[in-house]
């Protein structure tokens, strides 16, 4: 087990500061974190309910033996390699905070160009009432994230897990959109009701892409602790792409599009399975980095 700050006695005086630079040493020691300095400062914070501003024009102030013993805990968790989200139950996500837990994967940046793609789509073909459709919504983030932008929409979301459909639910409920989304219990498509089909201006999903061989090699800050069926798809990675792509012209309006997330290195092999199944690919937009993230697909027929 990694080793956790702690004064030389429990009844020294440790001030906020002390606590965040010997709270730094382990993480950077159990090599988990690429910012172990601004991580150590949010644990100290969730310990302390203050925000970041706060925290650091409290430095010099001392901490009683109740906060060090639960921020010690914490470090410890996540010295253990227990991801921050987790350990804080909640992550930020377009501008936005939303609960998360074990039971739900962690959103990425990535993500946000899906959402931020949909949006603007919506926003300048000035649908009136689009009907949207998230596959594997996780903790809501993309549905709750599209109704907050888009409040004229129309918004389903589905999961196979009804934990993380729990999640999602109570994050919709935060920002007052749980009316505006139906949730919906719902492996890929298998329980979205029959008057639905044909019914969707758009599909969004960021699904499990994960191939075999790359999950054998992931970070294990990811691979012990995010739930494998958010994460692993089949030998290539696109098993669950396949799927949703094979019902998706049944599900879309003529002219609706698909809108996918997917991996690095998927791009020309999701655009072919696109092809082979009737849809155009109509662009694949790359993130910051430059690398190919969204692949989007339209009915054409």
């Amino acid at each position: 087990m990694s080793p956790s700050p702690k004064p030389t006695h429990i009844f020294d005086i440790m001030r906020i500061i002390d606590a965040i630079l010997d709270a730094d040493r382990v993480l950077r020691s159990a090599n988990v974190s690429e910012t172990p300095r601004l991580e150590a400062e949010v644990l100290l914070g969730d310990v302390l309910h203050r925000d970041r501003a706060k925290l650091i024009s409290s430095y010099p102030e001392a901490l009683n033996e109740r906060d060090i013993m639960a921020f010690m805990s914490l470090v410890r968790r996540r010295a253990d390699g227990e991801p921050l989200a987790y350990i804080t139950g909640k992550k930020e996500f377009m501008g936005r905070v939303f609960q998360v837990d074990r039971r739900v994967l962690i959103p990425r940046p990535e993500t946000e160009i899906l959402v931020e793609y949909v949006s603007e789509y919506i926003r300048d073909a000035e649908h009136e009432r689009p009907h949207i459709l998230d596959i594997g919504t996780g903790c809501g983030c993309i549905a709750v994230s599209l109704a907050l932008d888009l409040p004229q929409a129309i918004i389903y979301a589905t999961d196979i897990s009804e934990a993380a459909l729990e999640i999602a639910k109570t994050n919709a409920a935060e920002y007052y959109v749980a009316e505006r989304i139906t949730f919906l219990y719902s492996d890929i498509y298998a329980g979205i009701p029959e008057n639905l089909k044909e019914s969707f201006d758009f599909i969004v999903s960021n699904p499990p892409y994960v191939s075999d061989s790359e999950y054998v090699s992931l970070e294990r800050t990811v691979r012990d602790f995010e739930p494998p069926i958010a994460l692993r798809s089949g030998r290539d990675g696109l098993d669950c792409f396949r799927r949703i792509v094979a019902g998706a012209a049944e599900h879309l309006l003529v002219g609706g599009l698909l809108a996918v997330e997917i991996g690095e290195h998927q791009s020309e092999k999701a655009a072919a399975i696109l092809e082979r199944t009737g849809l155009s690919v109509m662009e694949i937009v790359p993130d910051l980095a430059g690398k190919l993230r969204v692949i989007i697909g339209r009915r054409m027929r």
